[in-house]
């Protein structure tokens, strides 16, 4: 009788340990969707964020040894080092994301058309009249960025979230041109001159699709809201150029209604370029950045 309550009782003790283990990747799988698919956050469960802001895009750049030869017409040959001034201009940025945690798509856009003042330096040739010395210039730039990324939440909680970013960035050139402000007579004496309202072109109708990586993060901040930012960018070859890309974006957000935010924030977009795009060459740096502010609504 000994014998069979000893047998018994191994027997359960083994049952109860195979249990045991048996459940532990159960009790695992329900921890990990507890973190990873939680509620009551902007970035929670099934999530739905659309934003409109006005932008204070603030842009400048500098560059050395821009060449543009022209096939088509010497008339719109150059070369030269270029410095263009800041000039800000309030345009529209905007977005949307779409998410189940840990999972989010989110997409943006804003545009820059604006006015530049600027001076061309080291020049041997502007609209292709032979020059030396410097020119002032106003810069003409149409310019707009769009961005599509897909995002995977390593962490995330009610509290805090952090995530990897992968996708793309859209960078438009729709017109950049330098308009003399300036006469100046050319090297070759009577009959070549640049006059004042002479266009150079150095970009027209260009499109860049740049792959990009990131890290995005947010926080709930009590009783104020939360803090949220994402930092996107990298080194790749475009035609002929290497372009390095780097973009960063940083917003509060105060709730003062269900469902409705304002947002108030920062993004900076900067590229440097070093090669030749479509017969261009360029040796440039250019930066859009400045703050934000608008509203944004989610479910």
């Amino acid at each position: 009788m000994a014998l069979e309550q000893g047998l018994r009782a191994a027997y359960l003790a083994r049952m109860d340990k195979g249990l045991t283990w048996a459940a532990a990747p159960l009790s695992l799988a329900a921890v990990t969707a507890a973190c990873t698919i939680p509620g009551g956050s902007a970035w929670s469960d099934l999530h739905v964020n659309a934003f409109g802001s006005a932008y204070g895009a603030g842009l400048e750049s500098s560059g050395t040894d821009i060449t543009v030869d022209d096939v088509s017409s010497a008339s719109l040959d150059f070369e030269g080092d270029l410095q263009i001034n800041r000039n800000t201009e309030t345009v529209l940025y905007y977005g949307a994301r779409l998410g189940f945690a840990p999972f989010e798509l989110s997409a943006s856009r804003f545009g820059y058309d604006g006015s530049n003042d600027g001076v061309v330096s080291a020049a041997t040739r502007f609209a292709g009249v032979p020059i030396t010395g410097s020119l002032d210039v106003t810069t003409e730039i149409d310019l707009s960025v769009s961005k599509l990324l897909a995002g995977l939440d390593v962490l995330n909680t009610p509290a805090v979230r952090i995530g990897v970013l992968a996708g793309i960035d859209l960078v438009e050139f729709d017109r950049f041109d330098l308009i003399a402000q300036e006469a100046q007579v050319g090297v070759g004496g009577a009959g070549t001159s640049v006059a004042v309202g002479d266009v150079q072109t150095i970009l027209e109708n260009e499109a860049a699709v740049v792959p990009i990586v990131g890290l995005r993060g947010d926080v709930l901040v009590p009783f104020l809201g939360r803090l949220g930012g994402e930092v996107t960018g990298l080194k790749f070859a475009f035609d002929d150029a290497d372009l390095f890309y780097l973009d960063w974006d940083l917003a509060a957000h105060w709730e003062p209604w269900e469902h409705v935010e304002l947002v108030v924030g920062y993004r900076a977009v900067m590229m440097k370029i070093d090669g030749a795009i479509d017969g261009t060459n360029l040796n440039i740096d250019l930066d859009v950045n400045g703050p934000y502010a608008g509203l944004a609504v989610y479910w």
